[in-house]
């Protein structure tokens, strides 16, 4: 009998792993928290107005964390971009997009 092989690797498989949580698009200058969530910073500080806590897992923070960008995952995210064939501003229409301008971030 012939042996199942996997589906050749595709980047598109990694486009949930590349999206911000907030904006529902690929990261743009990524930023880690203290749980060791990633967010666009845009996006992560936007939502901070009163309290400080994770959008993903709700970890709250008693003082506002300090955002460290996280280079690795931008450079995968430009790699993804780039590979995948999209524009720069965006590779598919996030949910979000309405709500949060042009491009699905969020505004200021």
């Amino acid at each position: 009998m012939a042996a199942i092989e996997d589906p050749p690797f595709s980047l598109l498989s990694l486009e949930d792993e590349l999206t911000c949580s907030i904006c529902l698009s690929p990261f743009d200058c990524p930023v880690t928290i203290p749980c060791g969530h990633n967010f666009c910073q845009d996006c992560l500080l936007t939502t901070w107005t009163d309290s400080y806590s994770c959008p993903q897992c709700r970890t709250l923070f008693a003082t506002r964390p300090e955002l460290k960008k996280n280079t690795v995952l931008s450079t995968v995210v430009e790699t993804f971009r780039s590979r995948a064939g999209g524009p720069k501003e965006e590779l598919r229409t996030p949910f979000g997009a309405l709500a949060h301008g042009n491009h699905g971030h969020m505004k200021k």
